[in-house]
């Protein structure tokens, strides 16, 4: 069987993306009126898998709604 294709899991092993993932997780809470984030926190939410992330992605969903309540009069 002839094999076509080749995917590489680009997590930091082939080249350094934190950069890259740092810019595009500022760009997403800027959209959203959150604080960006340096790239040591950064660095902190990415490579730990799928289920570090889901850990952290309500703690990101609790403080928006905090914020929503904190502007309502």
């Amino acid at each position: 069987m002839k094999k076509t294709t080749v995917v590489f899991d680009l997590d930091g092993t082939l080249l350094d993306t934190l950069q890259d993932l740092a810019n595009a997780v500022n760009y997403a809470l800027e959209q959203q009126g959150m604080p960006k984030r340096t790239l040591e926190e950064v660095r902190c939410f990415v490579g730990n898998g799928v289920r570090q992330s889901k850990v952290k992605i309500p703690q990101i969903r609790q403080a928006k709604q905090k914020r929503k309540i904190q502007i309502q009069p």
